[in-house]
């Protein structure tokens, strides 16, 4: 079974810049309002909605995010607060220190610096 990610922001132009110039993902796919990504073989797919984004609560609504694995957690978050994108929290746990950041449309994502466990380092693959 193939499993797949998908994404719905209000600018899709925005997103494609924050995914493929900030994150690394690379582009397998573009038509109108949609982008296909791919990252690490994992296929996302950004549509550009119509309507409105209802405001999230991160931690208190349920919901799924991306984690982008990184070298360095606190340079990316550095990088990315220049850049505006404001980050909720930051953390670390026996696997990884890791932030979590509002990124295109309110979609809030996380940056995770593995900690070498071996099961958080297949994860980054």
């Amino acid at each position: 079974m193939k499993v797949s990610t998908l994404i719905v922001v209000a600018d899709l132009q925005e997103a494609k810049h924050f995914y493929v110039n900030l994150m690394g993902l690379a582009i397998i796919g573009e038509s109108g309002s949609r982008l296909d990504l791919d990252a690490s073989g994992h296929e996302i797919h950004v549509f550009e909605s119509e309507g409105e984004a209802r405001p999230y609560s991160h931690s208190s609504d349920a919901s799924s995010n991306l984690v982008f694995w990184v070298e360095d957690v606190s340079a990316k978050q550095s990088e990315l607060e220049k850049l505006g994108y404001k980050f909720i929290h930051s953390n670390e746990n026996e696997f990884s220190k890791y932030a979590a950041f509002f990124g295109p449309s309110g979609i809030v994502h996380e940056i995770s610096e593995s900690k070498g466990n071996p099961e958080s380092a297949q994860a980054s693959d």
